[in-house]
């Protein structure tokens, strides 16, 4: 579970704040919402965000990660003609 503290807390205590985020995400309240999130840098650039929306999909449900999907292009010869020529 995701340690918490207030945003009077952590500007108290910043030390123990960095302590706690070494080792997990520490999440900042405000008012009693959750307001900020406080995690070290490293593991920050071990989450890779999606660059595709496949990715997106897969890293939200992995069922359907390994799911082939056979496209073929569209041909230039389905597209219908365009006309430009004044009415």
């Amino acid at each position: 579970m995701m340690q918490t503290m207030t945003c009077q807390d952590f500007n108290r205590h910043t030390n123990k704040a960095q302590t706690l985020a070494d080792r997990e995400p520490v999440l900042i309240t405000k008012r009693g919402k959750p307001a900020y999130i406080l995690q070290s840098y490293q593991s920050a650039q071990t989450q890779k965000q999606p660059e595709t929306l496949a990715e997106w999909f897969s890293q939200a449900n992995p069922e359907i990660a390994d799911v082939d999907w056979e496209l073929s292009p569209r041909s230039t010869a389905q597209r219908a003609e365009l006309d430009w020529s004044d009415e």
